[in-house]
């Protein structure tokens, strides 16, 4: 039924959004295909990529995607059935409802709080490398939070939808079954969600991406430096979308909700609220399109992919792209091969810093050369107690990679 022409006692939870079906339809599979796309391209790229898919701030971006992406294959498709079955869900069974309620709740709080830590995580990873620069560190400060965090998710939302004692109440005749699950009335279990599954991570994560930004800028100034902004143009970027995706779709839906909590009238302000919840969904679209901010390379590959069929061919470069081919595969065929193992005594290494490790075999064949090159140098005394920088540890990253390989070289570029 339509929100339209619904009567007096018009709730959330038993009428649509006024938006024309048609309308709505279009605009979820044209949002929703190219948004897939990248969300596949990306999650492509993350794991498939080694660099990529090793680095730590990288793994909460795999988790995101890969929910949102439950989200895009399985709940916009319902919507979608819905649509084109003249409002009404099909199959007309408990099941797809109950389907449908923990993708739309259990995915989608899921990203929020995993978005929350993700924010917080990156204070850590800036500022307090060193906490995590060991396995046992990683495993306490990064592996667990994200399992804990995962784990608390699927374990809340298959309890309050599968094992929860209260009536459920399906309604096949508007989207989602009415949104509203029989726990939502439970005054604690419902309260506890709002608060901690909804307003808690929203404000976490607009909280301390801008702390994260304004720790950057007094830190440069504090060392008298002058702050760069085309070095931090990407995690500028990054931090301001992400920041105003949350304010602008998940905000308003809090402020409605709450302001029921409050004593607001159920069959005030219903249109408003079903608008707000249905512009949530392009929180999802868009988000692969902002992650692609943050990964400059992949959206070389990408262009060089789509426009390589406008470079004319000639038998020079068709002969190098198939010397390059056979070079890549024989590269990677020694990779897989190796019987040592790689060595993981540098520091930089180590760290992520600088430097990869080698893929070619050290047999003598080839003369590998390591190249360790620093600019910017403002200070060459250590700081924060002797935690951070210093040449003294730029001469200790020098000393294993000569270690590692006698042919390495190191070059000062500018200041």
């Amino acid at each position: 039924m339509d929100a339209t022409d619904s009567a007096n006692n018009t709730t959330f939870g038993n009428s649509e959004i006024s938006l024309p079906r048609p309308v709505r339809f279009w605009l979820l599979l044209f949002s929703d295909a190219p948004s897939i796309t990248c969300s596949l391209l990306l999650l492509h790229y993350l794991i498939h990529d080694r660099t990529a898919r090793t680095a730590l701030n990288n793994h909460v971006i795999i988790l995101l995607l890969s929910l949102g992406l439950t989200t895009q294959l399985i709940e916009i498709p319902f919507y979608l059935s819905f649509i084109g079955n003249n409002g009404v869900v099909k199959p007309s069974v408990p099941a797809t409802c109950l389907t449908w309620w923990f993708v739309s709740f259990g995915m989608y709080n899921g990203g929020t709080i995993l978005m929350a830590w993700a924010a917080v995580e990156r204070h850590l990873l800036v500022f307090n490398y060193k906490l995590i620069s060991t396995s046992r560190g990683r495993f306490f400060a990064h592996y667990l939070p994200i399992g804990i965090l995962l784990l608390y998710v699927f374990v809340f939302y298959i309890y309050v939808l599968f094992f929860f004692p209260c009536e459920m109440n399906y309604e096949y005749s508007v989207p989602i079954c009415g949104a509203y699950p029989c726990y939502q009335q439970d005054s604690f279990v419902g309260m506890w969600e709002f608060i901690v599954n909804n307003i808690v991570p929203s404000l976490l994560v607009a909280v301390f991406s801008m702390a994260l930004l304004i720790r950057v800028v007094r830190q440069k100034r504090r060392l008298n430096q002058r702050v760069p902004w085309s070095k931090q143009r990407k995690m500028t970027i990054q931090l301001v979308s992400l920041s105003a995706l949350n304010i602008v779709f998940n905000v308003p839906l809090n402020l409605m909700s709450l302001a029921r909590l409050c004593g607001l009238p159920d069959d005030y302000g219903v249109d408003v609220q079903q608008y707000f919840y249905f512009s949530c969904y392009f929180l999802i679209f868009l988000f692969p399109f902002v992650c692609l901010t943050s990964y400059s390379e992949f959206c070389v590959k990408v262009k060089q992919k789509l426009f390589y069929c406008k470079v004319k061919p000639t038998s020079a470069s068709f002969l190098f792209s198939l010397i390059s081919m056979a070079v890549y595969g024989t590269l990677r065929r020694w990779e897989k091969n190796l019987t040592r193992p790689i060595s993981l005594n540098t520091f930089a290494v180590e760290r992520e810093s600088i430097g990869f490790h080698s893929v070619l075999p050290n047999d003598g064949r080839y003369i590998r050369r390591t190249f360790l090159q620093t600019n910017d140098i403002y200070e060459l005394l250590p700081l924060s107690n002797g935690h951070k920088d210093g040449l003294a540890r730029v001469a200790r990253i020098r000393q294993l990679l000569k270690k590692d390989n006698a042919n390495t070289f190191t070059l000062l570029a500018d200041d």
